[in-house]
This record gives C-alpha cells, structure tokens and sequence, in this order.
C-alpha cells in the first residue's frame, strides 16, 4: 500500500509512474469514517479512516470528526446506559455513548420537547421558550429595519437563543449565523400554490405554505373588527396578507 495515501486525503504522487507502478492506490470511500458497508469486498477495494483513538469514550460529533475517522456503534441506550455509567470496560470498548444528531436537525418540530432536546444534538441554539408567536423580543428584532436601532437587551436575546425563522423552506438567507439562531419548519405546501383562493382564511394559512408569503407573520395591531386589510400597510391585500395575520 502507498505509504503517502492519508485518511483524509489522496497520494500526490499518481502523476509519478513509477510510484504509481510501485505502490497500490485504493480509491478512497466516498462515506469516509460515516460508511455503514458491511462487505469484506468492499473493504479491499476501498480505503477507509482508521478508528478514532478514543474508542467508546469519544463523543465527538462534528461532521468533519466523523468522516476523518471510524467509529464503534452507538449504543441504543446512549447516554442513559447502565453499563455505561458503571463504566463497564467490556462494553466501553465496544460501543460509544453520546447523544445523537437529530435526523431533522435545524428543521426539528420538537424542539420545545425538553426530553428530545436533551437526548439529541441540534445545530441550532436553545429555543427561546415563547417561539414561534409570543417572543415580544423576537418580534421587535423583525419590525426593526436597521440593526443600529435594536436594543442591546433584544440583540443579546436573540443571539442566545433560536427563534422560528418566519420564512420557513422559503427562507433565502444563507449566514452561518442564522442557522445557529433560527428554526426552519418545513410546513406542507399548498397544492394550489400561487392560484390558492383561501389566503383571507387564517386556519388555512397558519397549515400550509406558500409563494412569497410567510409561514410566521406579525400579529396585526389593529383589531379585526376595525382593521381595514388595505389600509394596515397602504397596500394590497396580498401585500398585507404577506407579512400579517390577523385575530378576531
């Protein structure tokens, strides 16, 4: 086997034909420390990481970490596991104990689920306990236009905690930063897309996605009784519709 061929990256050396000649180049797995395949003529044909040196006891769970080495299996009962805590050698050696990645991660429903949120890891940070509708901070950070006129006391909520981001799977902003702060609930999108009829029912709209309307919209201020849908933003309907949702 080439000796210049590493876990994370391939020999340079192919152009050279001797060496190419010389040594035995496998193609490097495209699952990395993530393969799952059980099959010993994939293994010859394929190079794979080797196994983290912490065995049982890492619990390291980056992506980059777990494609630059293999790991044992998690074992089902995680981090709640009686062999585990009794730091049994046996079974230590044989399977690792960590809290898992949520398999829905930053577009997770339960994250107001304190059981589910302390089992698994979420990208995003803790959640605000009032996201979606009622975070009144939240609310201010959205209607504010220009960062310097956001308190320090909303800007510090804020980034220490995650809110539902009011686009939903129509969310167009790609910041690092965003993700680590905001929730994507990926709703159902409506079959009749742009050609709904039911954008002035609420029930409708809080169930269904659709086009350039937010799947998390501010609350009107002026009661449904007096509220002249036109007239709230000196605009369309639509336009309203948009960026508002209405009580009584």
């Amino acid at each position: 086997m080439c000796p210049l061929s590493k876990a994370t990256s391939a020999c340079e050396q192919l152009n050279d034909e001797i060496h190419a000649f010389t040594f035995i180049h496998n193609i490097k797995c495209k699952f990395a420390g993530e393969c799952n395949i059980i099959d010993p003529i994939h293994s010859l044909e394929f190079d794979h990481p080797e196994f983290c040196e912490y065995g049982g006891d890492c619990t390291n769970m980056s992506k980059k970490h777990l494609l630059a080495y293999r790991h044992v299996t998690n074992c089902p009962d995680g981090i709640k596991c009686l062999k585990y805590r009794r730091r049994d050698n046996d079974h230590m050696k044989s399977f690792r104990h960590c809290r898992p990645i949520c398999l829905h991660d930053n577009c997770c429903v339960n994250f107001h689920d304190k059981v589910h949120f302390a089992n698994v890891i979420h990208s995003f940070r803790p959640p605000c306990p009032l996201t979606p509708y009622n975070c009144q901070k939240y609310i201010e950070l959205v209607r504010m236009n220009k960062s310097n006129d956001i308190s320090s006391e909303v800007e510090d909520h804020c980034f220490e905690f995650s809110h539902v981001c009011q686009f939903g799977r129509h969310c167009r902003i790609t910041e690092e930063i965003h993700f680590e702060t905001s929730i994507h609930i990926a709703r159902q999108l409506c079959p009749d897309g742009n050609k709904c009829s039911k954008l002035s029912k609420e029930d409708h709209l809080e169930s269904y996605s659709h086009p350039d309307i937010r799947d998390i919209r501010l609350l009107c201020k002026i009661p449904g009784y007096k509220c002249s849908l036109r007239a709230c933003y000196e605009s369309s309907l639509h336009e309203f519709i948009r960026k508002t949702r209405k009580r009584g």
